[in-house]
């Protein structure tokens, strides 16, 4: 265990890089603020909050916003409350049209009623309620003034009555109350109200602490118990709901960071969206990160996160490539190969990243990893190691992008991260691969060093058809001084431990 060493954001933490990399960065003296998407595929019905922001300055219809980011109860996937014989639908706010959203007449007919009762009144009566109090782990009544003199006023008035401590208001970071009220509230179901929330310039200070609903009545939370358990987690780590969507989202977790490494991408092995889609999200996000680092003053580098898939396709018959290399789009899309608009999207927006770095003087390095294998810390599947296990796994569709597969372990791609972070020399683009092999060879290794499987022979082999990819030379990186520290017995040992012990695939 090294000593303090500045604080250095992960984008995507949950992912099987983005976790072994924070495990390594808070095992190196490394305090960490790591960045995690809502999952729209995992309702959990356990969490939940409510948030209201009102508006005290106007009746006006088109200026209320009445804001309820999610309304989550443990009986029932939803609950009708009735106050004064009304019936409160779902209301949110759409921050792209900045529209209230939900049927219309009933949001006329919950507001023009309040003329008697108040929306304060309104509040308060929901606030107070039995069924919320008991339901809520947690709440707070914020009273903000009629004026304040700037954001980072409101911000400290918004924080500490949460908090229920008091700052000078100059005393910390832009971001302080907001990252404070963010990791507080993370894992509570909890209401606040925002009693005199009079515009939407004032409800976009404090928006950003409130952990991210995006389904109306549900909260979607990917799980980071595995992240909280990591050795001196509780001390040195943040975590943060961002999305390469809502590129802004990143501004507080990278602000006061010395370091960036970007491993956060959307992954579409199975081309649900168009490629056009996917690539317009990863480069959006990319350079909102970046944009990000630019305007913290403090983020001295960025390590983005890209793919051999970058490299490989190009139409060059070369037995191995270097970093010179790059995919081509037509060749990408002529070739089709496995998840076609991630290749698509990582090639472009590696490019893009590299064209921001060098127009506005950021220190960004790319680095360049192949088939990551090993052990993993994370609770889904990493599709590359499922992928390598595929004659283990007895999963024949895989076999044609296995023939002839280059490939690196996990923590050696962790360490690499790290080195291209600190190292003052470093530059441009760095592939990480460190062993080669083909879909042949392959079968030979498996069955001998693992005669309990049933590995596909020879014979069988030779029927199978796909893209033949180039070897990867780390030249670049092996001459900056970076080691690898693991071969093929490790790649697989570790792998195959892991699967067992997680229950995957046995």
């Amino acid at each position: 265990m090294e000593g303090h060493k500045g604080a250095v954001c992960v984008t995507g933490g949950t992912g099987y890089i983005g976790s072994w990399l924070i495990m390594r960065l808070l095992d190196q003296g490394y305090h960490v603020r790591t960045t995690v998407r809502s999952d729209p595929g995992k309702p959990h019905l356990c969490q939940g909050y409510l948030a209201l922001a009102l508006l005290m300055s106007s009746w006006n219809m088109h200026k209320i916003k009445m804001i309820l980011e999610g309304i989550l109860f443990n009986f029932c996937n939803f609950i009708s409350l009735w106050f004064w014989n009304l019936s409160v639908c779902h209301i949110e706010q759409r921050e792209e049209t900045n529209l209230v959203v939900g049927l219309e007449e009933d949001t006329h007919e919950v507001i023009s009623q309040l003329t008697n009762h108040g929306k304060t009144n309104l509040a308060k009566t929901v606030y107070n309620r039995r069924a919320i109090h008991h339901h809520f782990e947690f709440r707070a009544w914020v009273s903000l003034p009629d004026e304040v003199a700037n954001d980072n006023e409101l911000e400290n008035i918004f924080g500490s009555q949460i908090m229920s401590t008091t700052v000078e208001t100059n005393a910390k970071d832009q971001y302080y109350w907001i990252r404070e009220v963010h990791d507080f509230l993370w894992d509570t179901k909890y209401l606040v109200v925002l009693d005199n929330i009079s515009t939407k310039e004032e409800w976009d200070t404090p928006k950003s602490a409130f952990p991210k609903s995006t389904n109306g009545s549900r909260i979607h939370k990917k799980d980071t118990g595995f992240l909280k358990s990591l050795p001196g987690a509780s001390e040195k780590l943040q975590i943060f709901n961002a999305d390469l969507s809502d590129p802004e989202s990143f501004n507080a977790p990278i602000e006061g960071c010395i370091g960036v490494l970007h491993v956060a991408t959307p992954v579409d092995f199975e081309d649900k969206e168009p490629e056009e889609i996917v690539t317009k999200r990863s480069i959006n996000g990319a350079l909102g990160i970046l944009k990000a680092c630019l305007n913290s003053k403090t983020v001295k580098r960025v390590v983005y996160t890209s793919s051999a898939s970058t490299v490989l396709y190009n139409g060059n018959d070369e037995d191995e490539m270097d970093e010179s290399f790059w995919s081509e789009v037509d060749i990408i899309k002529a070739i089709k190969p496995l998840g076609g608009s991630y290749v698509f999207s990582k090639t472009l927006t590696e490019r893009a990243v590299v064209e921001f770095g060098e127009k506005h003087g950021l220190d960004v390095v790319t680095i360049i990893p192949s088939f990551v294998v090993g052990p993993f810390i994370c609770p889904k599947f990493p599709s590359s190691v499922r992928i390598i296990l595929a004659m283990i796994l007895d999963d024949n569709d895989q076999y044609k992008y296995l023939m002839n597969t280059p490939m690196v372990h996990v923590d050696d791609v962790a360490r690499a991260h790290i080195f291209l972070l600190e190292c003052s020399t470093a530059e441009g683009r760095y592939i990480c691969s460190s062993e080669i092999m083909t879909l042949e060879r392959m079968s030979e290794f498996l069955s001998e060093r693992y005669p309990e499987f049933q590995i596909p022979t020879l014979d069988y082999l030779k029927e199978i058809r796909g893209y033949k990819t180039a070897g990867l030379s780390s030249k670049k990186l092996l001459d900056s001084g970076f080691k690898y520290k693991y071969g093929l017995n490790e790649m697989f040992d570790e792998a195959i431990r892991c699967c067992k012990e997680k229950g995957l695939g046995y």
